[in-house]
């Protein structure tokens, strides 16, 4: 006769691998977990609701520069850390000041705005060097808005002009 000899649990590699699945996915939980509370998600508006009820204002401001005819002709000087911007409208763009506001489109602590000061027939004024990335460049008077899109690959002119569509 043969005579069966019992292996002690811990020897059973079945036993090993039982016990390895589950423990290994409850290490990746907790690291996932502490990873996701000890970093920052920049992208997310802490006030969206708010932002959610000011589109039909913007889309308002959108309309008053089409209806004025408002284009602007942006020029970046990176060395010097200046822009300037032309305003065409059908009447005249009478602010003294507009903004420019540079937003990156991924990282908000890279976001700048820009107060321009009219200087005879144009607008200037500074910003700091931009952080690598898109951003949106949103141009604004008083009740006029134009918006664009600022590529990788940071030119030194742009055009904005009045987004297409109505408010409503």
């Amino acid at each position: 006769m043969t005579q069966k000899t019992h292996r002690p649990w811990y020897r059973e590699p079945m036993v090993w691998l039982v016990i390895a699945i589950p423990a290994v996915a409850v290490i990746l939980n907790v690291t996932q977990g502490i990873y996701a509370m000890s970093t920052f998600d920049g992208v997310v508006e802490d006030d969206y609701y708010e932002e959610g009820k000011a589109i039909n204002l913007t889309l308002a401001r959108d309309d008053n520069a089409r209806q004025a005819g408002i284009v602007a002709d942006l020029d970046f000087d990176y060395e010097k850390g200046e822009v300037s911007a032309r305003i065409n409208a059908k009447g005249d763009v009478a602010e003294k000041f507009v903004t420019l506001k540079l937003i990156h489109t991924t990282v908000k602590n890279h976001d700048q705005s820009l107060l321009l000061e009219k200087q005879g027939d144009h607008y200037v004024g500074g910003f700091e060097p931009l952080a690598p990335g898109r951003y949106e460049m949103h141009l604004e008077g008083g009740s006029w808005r134009l918006v664009g899109l600022m590529g990788l690959h940071h030119l030194s002119t742009f055009r904005l002009q009045p987004t297409s569509g109505t408010a409503g």
